[in-house]
């Protein structure tokens, strides 16, 4: 299958967006120890870069459920 030169750019684009996403979170995770402020701030990059109305992070607690 050949792709156009047109789709393959943005194909590569889209890739480096997300790549860019996952090197930016990863500085926030050795930044900080407040796991708070760390899904915070990690909710809010993701909502600006995918342009997101809204969010919801859940946490599954192990604990409670036995």
């Amino acid at each position: 299958m050949i792709l156009p030169w047109r789709d393959l750019f943005q194909m590569d684009d889209k890739r480096s967006i997300q790549l860019k996403i996952i090197k930016e979170v990863g500085e926030l995770i050795l930044s900080t120890l407040d796991l708070d402020k760390l899904y915070d701030e990690v909710l809010h990059k993701i909502q600006q870069k995918f342009d997101y109305y809204h969010l919801t992070f859940w946490l599954h607690d192990r604990q409670k459920m036995n």
